[in-house]
């Protein structure tokens, strides 16, 4: 492979990472901050709240019991 196309392939895989990191609120957190651990729960408030984003649906509740990091990943 020579640098050109080394390079290309570089660029694409930053892209994609980029892409993925903006993809929910959660991922822009555990992108940012090396110590916020992305759980599950986690991951299915930020699938729903790009869903709100998209326009899925127009309200959103979410319920969950005193630091699981809601704060952190909704009221940003």
């Amino acid at each position: 492979m020579d640098d050109v196309a080394e390079v290309r392939q570089l660029l694409a895989a930053r892209e994609a990472l980029r892409k993925d990191i903006l993809r929910t609120p959660v991922t822009l957190a555990g992108g940012l901050d090396p110590y916020f651990k992305i759980r599950p729960h986690l991951r299915i408030i930020g699938e729903s709240m790009a869903g709100m984003e998209r326009g899925d649906y127009d309200r959103l509740l979410i319920v969950c019991p005193p630091q699981v990091g809601k704060s952190t990943s909704v009221a940003a």
